[in-house]
């Protein structure tokens, strides 16, 4: 009834668009799906069996091949598809040998070992095949360009990596995961290849950089030197604060191992069988990010070795969800050991769950590189059929600009529109402003509206070129100099109105554009939490207020010192419940005369 069952999976079920009933093989499979590991990317599985072709179903002597399938970031019957043209190779499949193997003096092709087959590709077609196993599931077009630069540039750094075997790269992690680009999957990954054609990343000396990437950095990436021990670390190696992972509650992760699982995982590997009954482990030293560098293992001897190496050795023996990060605190509970971590993978380089949220908060591919690779050069690679002897420097200011933006004055302000922007649209913003400004001045005494210029960009790009400020800031305020008027730069309306908060930002930035007009030296705290009040953001921030509260001082200190942070988010809140209380205290016109008026802002 099983068999029937797997049999029904590939004749009309999940897996009958692989084409594995057509085969002259009675073929059985299912189906499945591995649960998420990182929130928003599931894995496909597909277990499949041949016997030779019959009116009933095969008994277990008759079976002649077992074949698993396992797509990261796949789906069950993508895993069909992939096991289906697996099978029709039959006994074209062939181990190369090194005898066939001549070094490409071809920088824009690969050899690559793919399912026990040598392939050589133009060097964009393996990236795509690279961005389609290792990104499958990835739909942030920036993050996908900034995998495919980092793919291109670990090719064209590691030419001939398995030379002794007749190819150049293999397509598991040891090189680079990669499956051959076919259909519509790939439509995404090879859109992001095409953008960064050519594209690389460049040590300063000028040579290839050497580059890595992985799942989740946990909130640090790692250096070479801290993960395998390797003297010194490039600039662009050297590890790197990273928020955008930091609190992904998805990669936090603990295991629980007992001291005979951990002495079996011991024995089984030569370079720590010697070690016997274990009495202790302790992290001897970690570095900068937390990650642990080496632990000291205390049994019938005492080893001091590489945390990456007693992470390998426990994954080899006991499965590799076992540890999936050196990021990690230990503590012992009698003979079982709890180690309590975050993130996933060697820490090195890219991290693929940190790129995808910025390029979701609106970084463009290069601000992602620069990021986690501060001080390797972007640069594209000549073509040989380049009539220029150099190639074009991209230099980090090259950023989508603001030209052709078309200005609107409106009594005291000046607006300066993207072409992008339809008139109807940009009507009804100009409405929602001016009915904002009569709100406030209903609030406050001094009725003088400050002029302001407001710049309503096309692209998140042209916004964080113009600010500065990262991908997650909606809007922005910079006081004018010299008598010229503040701005307010916003991300692209559309995408505020998407979201749900282009009044609200509105709001936000006209408070900090009319308090800093009416009295500069309003304190920090209550510019942002009268802004939010008025902007109505407060009850968004409500999660935010779990954390130890501050003093009005510490506040103000925190704020200047930590103007966009992974904290902030938590100082603003407080901020809004400062004012909150002020206002249920005092009344809310009392708490705007103190923002508004600097000698009572001075003795608040």
């Amino acid at each position: 009834m099983i068999v029937r069952g797997m049999r029904g999976a590939v004749t009309y079920g999940t897996a009958s668009g692989s084409g594995l009933a057509a085969l002259d093989k009675y073929v059985f499979g299912k189906t499945g799906t591995a649960t998420a590991s990182n929130g928003f990317r599931r894995h496909g599985w597909f277990v499949v069996f041949t016997a030779s072709p019959g009116d009933r179903p095969p008994v277990a002597a008759e079976i002649e091949l077992g074949l698993l399938v396992f797509l990261r970031r796949g789906t069950g019957a993508e895993a069909a598809a992939v096991a289906a043209r697996f099978l029709r190779m039959g006994p074209a499949l062939a181990r190369p040998t090194a005898a066939s193997f001549t070094p490409s003096s071809r920088p824009d092709r690969v050899r690559v070992r793919v399912r026990g087959v040598v392939r050589e590709l133009p060097l964009d077609d393996y990236v795509t095949g690279v961005l389609q196993a290792e990104n499958g599931r990835e739909r942030e077009r920036e993050a996908l360009r900034a995998q495919a630069v980092v793919a291109r540039t670990f090719a064209l750094a590691n030419p001939g990596r398995h030379a002794a075997e007749g190819y150049d790269l293999c397509s598991t992690t040891h090189c680079q995961h990669f499956t051959i680009p076919a259909g519509p999957a790939s439509g995404a990954a090879a859109r992001a290849v095409a953008a960064t054609t050519g594209e690389v990343l460049d040590d300063p000396a000028g040579g290839v950089a050497a580059v890595y990437y992985h799942a989740a950095c946990g909130g640090h990436t790692s250096s070479i030197a801290s993960v395998w021990g390797a003297r010194g670390s490039p600039s662009w190696l050297r590890g790197v604060s990273d928020r955008h992972c930091l609190d992904r509650r998805e990669r936090h992760w603990e295991d629980r191992l007992t001291r005979e699982e951990i002495e079996r995982a011991l024995r089984a590997d030569r370079t720590t069988r010697a070690i016997g009954r274990l009495r202790q482990i302790t992290i001897a030293d970690a570095d900068p990010g937390g990650r642990a560098l080496s632990l000291v293992v205390d049994g019938e001897r005492r080893v001091r070795m590489r945390a990456w190496d007693f992470r390998l050795i426990i994954g080899r023996a006991l499965g590799w969800q076992m540890l999936k990060s050196t990021l990690f605190e230990m503590t012992r509970d009698g003979d079982v050991y709890i180690f309590r971590g975050r993130g996933a993978g060697h820490g090195l380089g890219l991290c693929q769950d940190g790129a995808h949220d910025q390029a979701r908060q609106g970084r463009h591919y290069r601000q992602i590189l620069r990021h986690y690779f501060p001080g390797a050069i972007l640069r594209e690679q000549r073509s040989a059929h380049s009539g220029s002897p150099f190639p074009r420097l991209i230099a980090a200011s090259d950023q989508p600009d603001s030209a052709g933006e078309r200005l609107h004055r409106d009594g005291n302000l000046r607006w300066l529109i993207s072409p992008r922007l339809e008139p109807t649209r940009f009507a009804a913003i100009r409405r929602t402003f001016l009915r904002a400004r009569r709100d406030l001045d209903s609030r406050i005494d001094d009725q003088t509206a400050p002029p302001i210029e407001i710049h309503l960009h096309a692209t998140t790009a042209a916004f964080i070129a113009a600010t500065g400020q990262s991908g997650y800031a909606a809007g922005a305020f910079r006081p004018g100099r010299a008598g010229q008027p503040g701005r307010i730069d916003l991300q692209p309306p559309a995408l505020l109105a998407r979201r749900g908060l282009l009044e609200a930002t509105l709001r936000h930035e006209l408070v900090h554009a009319t308090l800093h007009h009416l009295n500069p030296h309003c304190p920090r705290w209550l510019h942002e939490g009268l802004a939010i009040h008025f902007a109505g953001e407060g009850p968004r921030l409500q999660r935010a207020l779990d954390s130890p509260r501050l003093t009005v001082a510490e506040l103000e200190r925190q704020l200047d010192a930590h103007p966009w942070s992974a904290q902030s988010r938590a100082l603003y809140a407080q901020a809004w419940r400062e004012v909150n209380e002020l206002i249920r205290a005092r009344g809310e016109a009392a708490v705007w005369r103190m923002a508004t008026v600097a000698a009572r802002a001075a003795r608040i």
